[in-house]
């Protein structure tokens, strides 16, 4: 297989967003760039120079259609929908990815690698009073990530012989497809509950970040590299209370996993 240069991966990528946008277009779902995604279009009109992620917030509605029909809606056949609803994928959210790829993680087992991808990640009605609900999504991702880890990676020495000795433990007795299917049900049932307040329930990392459902109402489009793409009206407002301070670029580390050509 040869590799993905730096920019390849970067048009792999925006060729998936193209996808995503155009179905969304055409079919009326509501969705966003997010976290550093939406920050690069409006600091940088495209990716953060240090970063590859492309992620996206969608509606729950329109997140399940978007799933459920992207095969009809599809362009082309490279173009692959892994999702947790249709057990072919351990991760908790949508991804669109272009099967032409492959990308090889430093973090999980490889078994578990999918080609190069776009985040789709569900918004969910929040009731921040359902603490029980949070409280296993949260004991199910743990266990989830236990499965998938690779027991050679990790950031330190001590890190490592714990996954040594706990990863493949866990990986015995946890289906993470399953796992990410639970944790997805939850988030549904989470969102059964009309609020005021949305949340990517499945993919927190401690603490959950409810905003206004409000902002979910009117969008904006943006440049993106050499094209647009749909945006929160109220970008600045959505980037001060994710980021706080976001109009100074703090570098951090660069994503490192490897991406191929199958082919």
């Amino acid at each position: 297989m040869k590799q993905l240069t730096h920019d390849e991966f970067r048009d792999v990528e925006l060729g998936i967003a193209d996808e995503i946008d155009r179905i969304c277009k055409e079919q009326n779902l509501r969705y966003t760039l997010a976290y550093g995604t939406l920050l690069g279009a409006v600091r940088h009109k495209g990716f953060i120079p240090w970063d590859d992620d492309l992620d996206v917030f969608m509606l729950r509605e329109d997140y399940d259609r978007f799933i459920d029909c992207f095969e009809e809606w599809r362009s082309s056949e490279r173009f692959e929908i892994m999702a947790p609803r249709r057990m072919n994928s351990s991760y908790c959210m949508a991804k669109v990815i272009d099967a032409r790829t492959y990308i090889k993680s430093i973090w999980d087992k490889e078994r578990y690698s999918l080609g190069v991808w776009v985040d789709v990640i569900p918004v969910e009605d929040f009731d921040p009073e359902n603490q029980e609900t949070l409280e296993e999504i949260m004991r199910l991702k743990f266990l989830r990530q236990l499965a998938v880890a690779d027991p050679k990676a990790g950031k330190s020495l001590k890190r490592k012989i714990a996954k040594s000795i706990a990863c493949p433990i866990a990986s015995q007795f946890i289906e993470p497809m399953s796992i990410a299917r639970q944790i997805d049900g939850l988030a549904w049932q989470q969102c059964q509950v009309q609020t005021d307040t949305l949340s990517p329930i499945v993919n927190m990392h401690g603490k959950v970040k409810p905003f206004p459902k409000s902002w979910f109402e009117s969008f904006v489009s943006l440049p993106f590299e050499d094209r647009h793409y749909q945006c929160f009206a109220n970008y600045e407002e959505v980037l001060e209370y994710e980021f706080g301070d976001w109009r100074t670029p703090i570098e951090d580390l660069p994503h490192l996993e490897e991406a191929y050509w199958i082919n």
